[in-house]
């Protein structure tokens, strides 16, 4: 019977720590070196290191030293080896190091939409401060590629990366909801853009653009459903998680039949998803509830005339810089932006003696006749104000991590406001509008903004839909009597005392019969009381059960649980 053939390598040698000065040979990555001619034995024996010193180095002045100095030369040689092993490691680091940079350019000129030619002149101008701060890193900053070519391939990794990662969070959805909207850029190319909010088993939120999908040719409701589809199969997001879909409540993405709502439907019988219209959007759409159409296009004339023509524009210019003011130019109308026209207002009145001074310069009254007319003035005083409340209002209500408590407390606010408005106009009281010019009679600024905060907020009737009515309904009441407020409440203080009826809506997160609010709310609530007229209060229910209720700073683990509920 043959033997098994004995394996000298597999055998447990350890390294003799004597060797070293013995021998002149350390260990390097599980193997024997030798520390005079750098190569390596098989195998961790005396016989094969002592046969490589005898054969390989006896006629070298190493043999025939003392043992105190064979130590000192061993030592000498490890500092030799050690530092060749660092020359290479350092070269690795700073190679890795440039590499990770690069991925940092690259991030930085995508998320900035700059031009991938732009990591060539950053590189330049990194080799120039670095010529000043630190000449002798020179060669570290020159081993950064940032070519064109390169930043293409970083951002494509970056993509990549991050598809991924999002993908993986889609996967753990319990629940997801996606808002949608369609528009053209600056090249005419109509993109779809889906952003998308889920939630996990343990109440982890995601919220992320999930895609962008370009529109070449038409864009009708068959066009978006299409490329819809598509997004959401690349990102792999299953249709049964979806709750709900919200979109710019365009006709083609509400239409029932041959639209997106209506495909959608007919594709995916029996789903139980809720379609809703932004919020943002309606709140913009309000302010065609505004008879403010003669001042706005006055407005938007006078900016016009200023910015149209090349000299105009240019004298203008030089002239604010002349004066010191503290703005150096109007500011166009767009019509597709939320803010617009309550920047644009708000720009045109803080320029108003300046716009005056300059076109009587020009000896052009004309153009501005309109800010030397009291009645068009005060109107147009009026809506800066206005709309400067509700450019607040949409600020607030945008942003990430934006839940549905939150919106509604802000909408329920500013529904308050408007009231509180209505009824203080209706008294020539200017206390909420800065600009204190208004020179019409009482009646006049009632028979503008009385009779309008139904209407006004009629875009809005579609929030608390029967679907979410869980979530978001308020106990009776819930409008206040903010005509019984007297005017020194502040706005905040409505809001934070609104914020506290939204919460009450948790009710099955409670775990005792007690109101948890942190303690801002108590003092929003006792300053709105102590404003409240001697006639009347500002809701005697909610008043009477809150004062009755304890107040306290902390939530509890089981409201933040009832919460979630209607995160999505």
């Amino acid at each position: 019977m043959a033997t098994k053939k004995r394996k000298v390598d597999s055998e447990c040698h350890a390294f003799n720590d004597e060797w070293t000065w013995k021998y002149f040979f350390t260990v390097v990555k599980d193997k024997p070196v030798c520390l005079i001619c750098n190569e390596a034995v098989a195998v961790f024996k005396e016989y094969n290191i002592s046969r490589h010193f005898t054969s390989k180095h006896k006629n070298s002045n190493y043999e025939a030293i003392s043992e105190y100095e064979r130590k000192q030369n061993v030592e000498s040689l490890c500092k030799k080896l050690s530092g060749r092993q660092n020359f290479f490691k350092k070269v690795n680091t700073i190679q890795e190091a440039a590499t990770h940079a690069s991925y940092i350019v690259a991030y930085s000129i995508a998320k900035n939409n700059k031009a991938l030619s732009d990591g060539e002149f950053v590189k330049q101008c990194m080799l120039q401060v670095c010529d000043v701060l630190c000449p002798d890193k020179k060669n570290n900053f020159q081993t950064v590629s940032l070519s064109r070519k390169t930043v293409t391939s970083r951002i494509e990794a970056i993509d990549k990366n991050l598809t991924s990662q999002l993908e993986s969070k889609i996967g753990q959805f319990k629940f997801c909801s996606i808002a949608m909207d369609e528009s053209t850029d600056i090249n005419d190319t109509a993109q779809l853009v889906l952003f998308i909010r889920g939630v996990d088993e343990n109440f982890e939120i995601t919220e992320e653009l999930a895609c962008m999908r370009s529109l070449k040719g038409t864009t009708k409701g068959c066009d978006i459903f299409r490329e819809f589809q598509e997004g959401l199969l690349t990102l792999k997001v299953p249709i049964t998680n979806i709750c709900n879909i919200t979109t710019d409540g365009a006709p083609n993405m509400t239409g029932k039949k041959s639209e997106f709502l209506g495909l959608f439907n007919q594709n995916y019988p029996g789903n139980n998803v809720v379609f809703l219209h932004c919020v943002i959007h309606q709140d913009a759409l309000c302010k065609s509830a505004l008879n403010m159409k003669p001042v706005l296009d006055a407005v938007v004339k006078l900016v016009n005339t200023i910015r149209s023509r090349g000299l105009t524009h240019r004298q203008f210019r030089d002239f604010l810089q002349s004066v010191q003011s503290e703005n150096s130019d109007v500011l166009y109308y767009k019509k597709v932006r939320w803010l617009s026209a309550g920047c644009v207002f708000e720009r045109v009145w803080q320029l108003k003696d300046d716009i005056v001074s300059f076109f009587h310069e020009k000896q052009r009254s004309a153009e501005c006749e309109m800010l030397e007319d009291t009645e068009w003035l005060s109107d147009f005083a009026f809506f800066t104000d206005f709309l400067c409340h509700m450019n607040n209002l949409n600020v607030k209500m945008q942003g990430k991590n934006q839940f549905i408590d939150d919106i509604w407390a802000h909408l329920k606010a500013f529904k308050l406001k408007l009231n509180l408005f209505a009824a203080q106009l209706a008294k020539n009281d200017l206390s909420h509008f800065s600009r204190k010019i208004y020179l019409g009679p009482p009646n006049f600024l009632f028979s503008i903004f009385g009779p309008r905060p139904k209407k006004f907020a009629h875009p809005w009737h579609r929030v608390s839909v029967s679907t979410v009515r869980h979530v978001v309904e308020l106990p009776k009441g819930s409008s206040g009597n903010a005509r019984r407020l007297k005017t020194g409440v502040n706005l905040d203080d409505l809001r934070l005392v609104e914020r506290a009826y939204v919460m009450r809506v948790l009710g099955s997160g409670w775990s005792h019969d007690r109101v948890v609010l942190p303690l801002e709310l108590e003092d929003s609530l006792v300053n709105c009381l102590r404003h409240s007229d001697e006639e009347g209060e500002y809701d005697a229910s909610f008043s009477i059960q809150m004062m009755g209720k304890v107040l306290s700073p902390h939530i509890s683990s089981e409201v933040e649980a009832g919460r979630r509920k209607g995160l999505i």
